[in-house]
């Protein structure tokens, strides 16, 4: 791909929040603010985790993936969100399980034929374990930036 999609002003580390509803309202507005995204963003991301829910139970950390159609977006991003507590996201393919993510991933994908490519890059992402350990662990926005970025890249 050789795309950056994770920037440093989109990480946010040791955030708290009780629900996803939360998370989003606080982070969302961000994104419009910075030309991410469009007005509509936010509902729509809310919308469509109602309908096709984003959890993942993955090792060490449960994740979750929330996205929605390019639409609603201006420019393509990750941003990455690792949270002090878990918060309560539907798991993706079973519906009725709870899945409490650690990290979440926000994909604003502005080219839709692309967003399918990322998520698979996403999900292996996810099984690279060494990745995950370390994301639990580091301080420095730059250095999470760049490492993902060279891992979404492959």
């Amino acid at each position: 791909m050789g795309k950056t999609l994770f920037f440093e002003e989109l990480i946010f580390l040791d955030e708290q929040f009780k629900t996803s509803d939360e998370l989003f309202a606080s982070i969302c507005p961000k994104l419009l603010a910075g030309g991410w995204v469009k007005e509509s963003f936010q509902e729509a991301v809310i919308a469509r985790e109602k309908v096709f829910s984003t959890g993942l139970q993955t090792e060490p950390v449960a994740v979750a993936i929330p996205h929605t159609d390019a639409e609603h977006v201006k420019k393509s991003f990750i941003a990455f969100i690792r949270l002090r507590n878990e918060v309560v996201f539907e798991h993706m393919g079973i519906p009725g399980q709870e899945v409490l993510a650690k990290f979440v991933f926000i994909l604003g994908i502005a080219e839709q034929k692309k967003q399918v490519v990322i998520l698979s890059n996403m999900i292996a992402t996810f099984a690279d374990l060494e990745l995950m350990d370390s994301l639990l662990e580091m301080m420095n926005k730059k250095d999470i930036q760049l490492r993902l970025n060279a891992q979404i890249n492959g």
